[in-house]
């Protein structure tokens, strides 16, 4: 659509309003490069081999060396009774929520954090120092974002909440707590211990 809408402004000799069209596109299409690199970057990576923590450190290395942005991940050995299926939806939220600071947030600095609340809880922490924003309901109308969409009914589906606690200026912390599930090996001894016989 916007090229047809560069095409027509061409033809009517607008040259001026073409330019600024053109450089807009060009702005779009830089994004869009920026968010297929960074989704194959996450496609490529096999969690069951590599494990949630390796993965994500891999994650965050690279998108602080495309962006120029610092950061960092701070973890403890909770991450590490994580299921696949928990590992997986966690490993998007934090995909997504780097891809915001990408494109929103202006900031300097990131630290995405892993530690345990409680003996049953894993909190999940994507801190940034950027510009920051006023949390609130989307105005009437106006469509709710996919991404932020996206990680809040990830983290639900795993029984967790999301919290985001952001002011202009101040930055950004989206946090969210998740129970952790029993592994494998303990679901499978429990099951063996109700079966009848």
């Amino acid at each position: 659509m916007r090229l047809d809408t560069i095409t027509e402004l061409v033809e009517a000799e607008r040259l001026q309003e073409a330019g600024a069209e053109l450089k807009r596109l060009h702005g779009i299409a830089d994004e869009i490069y920026e968010d297929i690199g960074e989704s194959i970057t996450g496609l490529r990576t096999n969690l069951r081999e590599r494990g949630l923590i390796c993965a994500l450190q891999d994650y965050v290395d690279q998108f602080d060396e495309r962006n120029e942005i610092p950061t960092s991940l701070r973890t403890d050995d909770a991450a590490d009774q994580l299921l696949p299926l928990a590992a997986l939806h966690l490993f998007r939220f934090i995909q997504e929520a780097l891809t915001n600071v990408r494109k929103h947030a202006r900031a300097r600095e990131v630290i995405v954090t892993f530690t345990s609340e409680g003996p049953d809880h894993l909190r999940v922490v994507n801190t940034d120092d950027g510009q920051g924003f006023i949390p609130g309901p989307q105005r009437e109308g106006k469509a709710r974002p996919l991404g932020p969409t996206s990680m809040r009914e990830r983290i639900e589906s795993l029984g967790g909440t999301v919290h985001v606690n952001s002011q202009p200026g101040s930055g950004t912390q989206i946090t969210a707590t998740i129970p952790i599930p029993r592994t494998r090996k303990e679901s499978g001894n429990a099951a063996l211990a109700t079966r009848p016989g």
